[in-house]
C-alpha cells in the first residue's frame, strides 16, 4: 500500500536512531551518495511538513549501486566518502532495503567492517589491503589474499605458515620493496596500519630454519643485500640505497606514492623547499622537543619529518619513501589513516600543527583571563593578542608561519561590535564565483519531427546559481515552441530510474546533478515507465532511458492496452520503431524473443491519434505486440499490483517493461552530461579583496548580540593584521553543498616574484610585506578523481622544479603558474629570513646521515580544527598580558 506520512516518519526516526549507535562490532555498508541524499532530502521534507507531493520529488527509487562498480565486479577504486559514497550500518542497510528493494542480489561486495586504529578510534575500511605473497628468489606468486589494516606482521607471518602448510615452527622473513628501497617486517606486534603498507603490496617472504642464513647473507636475492638490524620503527635497516650515476642535487628527491598519498607527497615538497625551515631541522633541533607536552606526540612526528629531510637534503637519493612520517601523522590523527585521497592542504595545516605540538618550548601553559576589546585601540588589543598566543606557543612554526587577522562582528540592530585578533597559519581566500553556467537538458517531444534524429532532442540552457524549474522551461519555450495540447514536466534520470516531476519552484543545481529530461506531455497522471532485464552483467535490474505517460484526469485504472499504446506513442516520439526489425511474423511472446534483436527505426506514427482502448492488432502494431506481455503495473518496491482501487495514487506507482531476451528500446549514454562555464580571469590580489570585504552571515551561523541578548544575522569582516615570513595561501577550490562537492577549476594569476600585500596590512607600520614564491601544490583533475604534484623552488640552485610523487624534472619558471595551482607557499622579502648558503652543505649535523641508521633519540602523544576561511588555531588561546609587554610582536 502507498506510504503514509506517519510510515515516512517512522522509518526516519528509526534509521537515525541506528546510525547513533556506536561503531565497532557492527557491520556496515558502501552505499551510493546521490541515493542516499536523495532519501534525506525526501524524508526531511516530509518531516519539515511539506506537501507530500512536493517531497516526492526526492522519492528514492531502489537502492542501485551499479555505478560504484567496476566491470570486474567490485568497488571502483578510489571512491571517496562523502563524496561519492557513504557509509551506513548493516541494521540500516537491511531496514531501507525492505522498504525500497535493491536492484542487487548479492550485496556482499557492498559490506565492510570496522577495524580500530592504534589511536583506539573505530574506522570502517571501504578498501582493505590486499597482499600477494612472493618467496625469494621465486618469480611467481604464491598466493593472495585480503586483509585488515588492524591484523598485526606477525599475522602475516602465521598465514604463511598456514597457507604452505609448514611447520609452526618455521621462521618466516617478511621484506618489502619500493624501488630500490627494501625493508624487513621485523615486528611482529607492529599492525599493517602502523606499518603503512600499501594496500595492493607485494611482500617477500623467505622461510628458515634453525640457524639458517642471517640477514647479512641475503645478498644476492631480489631484495638485495640492503637488509640489516631492526631499527625504532619496526623495520630493517630501510634507508634508500645510493642511487646509481651522478650525485643528486640536494632537495631534489622524489617521494614514492604509498597508495593515493599524492597529497601527501606535494604538500612534504612545499614545506621541504622553504629554507628557513629545512636549515632547521638539518640543525640542533631536538633541544626545543617539548615531550610533555599533552597535544603532540612527545616527538615522534617532529623526529620522522627531520629523517626524511635529511635524507632529502643529503643529496644521496633520487626518491625516498615517507612511511615513517604517514604513520606517526595517521596514528593520532585517523582522517588519514588508511589509503583515501585527502586534500594537501589539510595535510599541511596538520602537519604544522604536529611539528608546532612537538617543538612548543612552553611547558606550563598558562591560563589567562578573556579581556574584551572595548573601546582600546586596535593596536594595544591586538598587541595584547599576539602575546597570549606566544605565552602558549612558542615555536620555529609560530616565528616563521604564524600571522594575525583582526575580525569585526557588528549587530544589524544596535551596532554592537565586537573585535578580536586571531592568529592564523595559513589564509584560505575565496575565488570568483562562475556567475552563468551551460546545462544540457534533454526533451523527449510529443511528437516525432520529420527532421529528428532517433533520441531525444538535446538542448542546452544558461543557467545560474537561482535557477528554477519555471526558469528552465521558459528558456525551452524559447528555442522550441511546445505542443498546444502539452506542457513540460521535468525530471532527473540517474541509475536508468526517473525522478518525481519537480514542481515550477523546484531550483535546479546549476553546476551539477543527474541529467535533465523535460517531457511534452499532455496534462495528466504521470506514470513512469521504466525497463527491466534479467542477468544483465550479473544484476538483475532497470536498464536503458526511462520515462514517463500520461493518464487522463478521470480515468481511475488504465487498461494493459492503453498502457501499451502510450509507451508505443512515446517512444515513436524520439524516432524508436520496431517496424525494421519485428515484421507480423516476429511478433511473439516475450518468451519467445531472442537475444540479439534490435529495436530501432522511425516513424511518423501521430501519438494522438492511436491512444485509444480500442482492441489492438498485433499483425498491424508490432510495437504494441513486442510490448504485449512484457509490461506490469508495480508499486514502489517493484512489486506487481493485481488490482487496484478507486483511490490508486499514481505517483507510488509505475510500468515495468522485461526486456529479457531483447535489446532495450532506448539505450543512452549517461556519460554525455557535461556541463559548461564562462571561466573568468581572476587574480590573487581579487581573491585578497573578496577575503577582506565585508559579508553576512548565514541564517545557520548566528551570532550572539551582548546587547540585544539575542543571536543575530550580523556582518563579519575580515582584516589582515600582521602576516607571517612564510605566507600560505589556499585557492577555495573546493565548495560543498547539502548534496554534493565540485571543484572550480578557473584559471588565477598569482605572482611569481613580488606578491606585494603591503596595502593590505591594517596595522599602521612601516614594515614591506613583499612575497616571493616558494612552492605551489597542484590539483589537477576532478574532485575525487584527481592527482596532486607540486611546484617547488631549489633554493641552492634558484631553479624550479616539478615534483610528481618519485619523479622530478626541471620546468621553467612560466609553467608555475597554471589553473592547477591550489595552495601557494610565499617567503618574505626580510633580513631576518636566511639567505640560501645558510642550508648546511654536508650532513655532518645530521645523525641520520651521519651514522647510516635511524635516530636512536626516538623519545617516549588532538586534533586540531582548522576553518577554511581563514585558517585559524581554535586551541584555548590566552587572552591576557600586561600591556606593556610588547615582545615578540610582530
Amino acid at each position: 500500500s502507498p506510504l503514509r506520512v506517519d510510515d515516512l516518519l517512522s522509518q526516519k526516526q528509526e534509521v537515525e536512531s541506528l546510525l547513533n549507535r556506536p561503531v565497532e562490532g557492527r557491520a556496515w555498508y558502501v552505499i551510493d551518495l546521490q541515493w542516499w541524499n536523495k532519501w534525506c532530502a525526501f524524508t526531511d521534507a516530509v518531516a519539515k511538513g511539506e506537501n507530500l507531493d512536493l517531497a516526492c520529488d526526492d522519492y528514492p527509487a531502489e537502492i542501485n549501486n551499479t555505478n560504484l562498480l567496476g566491470s570486474n565486479g567490485k568497488l571502483k577504486p578510489d571512491l571517496l566518502r562523502e563524496q561519492d559514497i557513504t557509509l551506513i550500518p548493516g541494521e540500516v542497510w537491511d531496514l531501507l532495503v525492505n522498504y525500497y528493494g535493491c536492484v542487487h542480489t548479492d550485496t556482499s561486495v557492498f559490506k565492510r567492517t570496522a577495524v580500530q586504529t592504534p589511536s583506539g578510534r573505530w574506522v570502517v575500511e571501504i578498501y582493505p589491503p590486499c597482499f600477494s605473497f612472493i618467496e625469494l628468489g621465486s618469480q611467481n606468486t604464491r598466493f593472495t589474499g585480503t586483509y585488515s589494516e588492524s591484523q598485526t606482521i606477525g599475522h602475516l607471518k602465521s598465514i604463511v605458515r598456514s597457507t604452505l602448510k609448514l611447520d609452526p615452527n618455521t621462521n618466516v622473513r617478511l621484506f618489502i620493496q619500493d624501488g630500490l628501497l627494501c625493508d624487513e617486517l621485523t615486528d611482529d606486534s607492529m599492525t599493517i596500519g602502523e606499518a603503512s603498507l600499501e594496500r595492493q603490496k607485494v611482500i617477500y617472504f623467505k622461510l628458515e630454519v634453525t640457524n639458517g642464513p642471517k640477514a647479512n647473507e641475503l645478498g644476492g636475492s631480489r631484495l638485495g643485500n640492503n637488509v640489516s638490524s631492526p631499527s625504532q620503527y619496526g623495520f630493517g635497516n630501510w634507508l634508500p640505497q645510493l642511487t646509481s650515476g651522478n650525485k643528486q642535487l640536494r632537495g631534489v628527491c622524489g617521494l614514492s606514492n604509498l597508495g593515493n598519498t599524492c597529497f601527501m607527497n606535494s604538500a612534504i615538497q612545499c614545506l621541504s623547499n622553504v629554507p628557513d625551515l629545512t636549515r632547521y631541522f638539518l640543525g640542533n633541533w631536538k633541544v626545543d622537543i617539548n615531550k610533555y607536552n599533552p597535544l603532540g606526540t612527545q616527538g615522534r612526528i617532529a623526529s620522522a619529518y627531520a629523517e626524511l629531510i635529511g635524507r632529502m637534503w643529503s643529496g644521496l637519493y633520487s626518491y625516498d619513501v615517507p612511511r615513517t612520517l604517514k604513520r606517526e601523522i595517521a596514528a593520532i590523527a585517523n582522517q588519514f589513516y588508511g589509503y583515501a585521497q585527502h586534500d594537501s592542504h589539510e595535510l599541511l595545516m596538520f602537519l604544522l600543527d604536529g611539528l608546532h605540538e612537538d617543538l612548543n618550548k612552553v611547558i606550563d601553559k598558562p591560563y589567562i583571563q578573556y579581556k574584551d576589546a572595548g573601546d582600546r585601540p586596535d593596536e594595544v588589543v591586538a598587541t595584547e593578542a599576539w602575546g597570549n598566543h606566544k605565552a602558549r606557543n612558542d615555536s620555529v612554526i609560530v616565528d616563521y608561519f604564524h600571522g594575525q587577522l583582526k575580525s569585526t562582528v557588528v549587530c544589524p540592530d544596535c551596532n554592537e561590535r565586537s573585535v578580536t585578533f586571531d592568529p592564523f597559519a595559513s589564509l584560505s581566500l575565496p575565488l570568483s564565483e562562475v556567475s552563468t553556467f551551460l546545462r544540457v537538458v534533454h526533451v523527449w517531444p510529443w511528437v516525432c519531427d520529420d527532421a529528428q534524429e532517433a533520441g531525444p532532442i538535446r538542448y542546452e540552457v544558461m543557467v545560474s546559481a537561482e535557477f528554477f524549474v519555471r526558469d528552465l522551461i521558459t528558456s525551452l519555450e524559447e528555442l522550441r515552441p511546445h505542443h498546444e495540447d502539452c506542457q513540460y514536466f521535468v525530471a532527473e534520470v540517474y541509475n536508468h530510474s526517473l525522478s518525481r516531476p519537480w514542481h515550477m519552484n523546484h531550483q535546479i543545481n546549476y553546476q551539477y546533478g543527474a541529467p535533465i529530461f523535460a517531457f511534452e506531455l499532455p496534462p495528466g497522471r504521470l506514470i513512469p515507465v521504466q525497463f527491466h532485464q534479467s542477468n544483465y552483467q550479473n544484476i538483475s535490474g532497470w536498464v536503458g532511458l526511462p520515462f514517463y505517460i500520461s493518464i487522463p484526469p478521470d480515468m481511475l485504472q488504465p487498461t494493459d492496452e492503453y498502457l501499451i499504446r502510450s509507451i508505443a506513442s512515446r517512444l515513436r516520439a524520439i524516432g524508436i520503431d520496431l517496424q525494421d526489425t519485428f515484421t507480423t511474423n516476429h511478433v511473439q511472446r516475450s518468451a519467445n524473443h531472442k537475444s540479439g534483436d534490435r529495436l530501432t527505426g522511425s516513424s511518423n506514427y501521430d501519438p494522438v491519434e492511436s491512444e485509444t482502448d480500442d482492441p489492438m492488432d498485433e499483425n498491424d502494431d508490432p510495437v504494441c505486440g513486442f510490448l504485449h506481455g512484457r509490461i506490469h503495473l508495480t508499486d514502489e518496491r517493484n512489486q506487481e499490483v493485481d488490482a487496484i482501487s478507486d483511490r490508486f495514487d499514481y505517483s507510488l506507482f509505475k510500468v515495468r517493461v522485461d526486456c529479457n531476451g531483447v535489446e532495450v528500446p532506448v539505450q543512452w549514454n549517461y556519460q554525455t552530461v557535461q556541463f559548461k562555464c564562462s571561466k573568468a580571469k581572476d587574480s590573487l590580489l581579487d581573491c585578497v579583496r573578496r577575503f577582506i570585504r565585508t559579508e553576512k552571515l548565514s541564517a545557520r551561523n548566528l551570532w550572539y548580540c551582548s546587547r540585544c541578548k539575542k543571536e543575530k544575522q550580523a556582518t563579519k569582516k575580515f582584516d589582515l593584521w600582521s602576516l607571517p615570513k612564510v605566507l600560505i595561501i589556499q585557492l577555495k577550490r573546493f565548495r560543498s553543498t547539502f548534496r554534493s562537492r565540485d571543484k572550480i577549476d578557473s584559471f588565477v594569476e598569482f605572482p611569481v616574484k613580488g606578491l606585494d600585500l603591503t596595502p593590505w596590512v591594517l596595522r599602521d607600520t612601516k614594515e614591506q610585506f613583499i612575497y616571493d614564491l616558494l612552492g605551489v601544490s597542484n590539483h589537477m583533475g576532478y574532485l575525487g578523481g584527481g592527482h596532486y604534484t607540486a611546484y617547488a623552488l631549489n633554493e641552492p640552485t634558484q631553479t624550479w622544479y616539478l615534483f610528481d610523487d618519485a619523479s622530478t624534472r626541471k620546468v621553467d619558471e612560466s609553467h608555475v603558474v597554471s589553473s592547477a595551482g591550489y595552495v601557494l607557499v610565499y617567503r618574505r622579502r626580510d633580513n631576518e629570513c636566511r639567505t640560501p648558503s645558510t642550508i648546511p652543505t654536508t650532513s655532518d649535523n645530521h645523525p641520520v646521515l651521519n651514522n647510516g641508521n635511524a635516530s636512536n633519540s626516538h623519545l617516549d602523544a588532538d586534533d586540531m580544527d582548522l576553518g577554511s576561511q581563514p585558517t585559524v588555531y581554535r586551541r584555548p588561546i590566552p587572552q591576557y598580558i600586561n600591556d606593556d609587554d610588547l615582545t615578540n610582536v610582530e
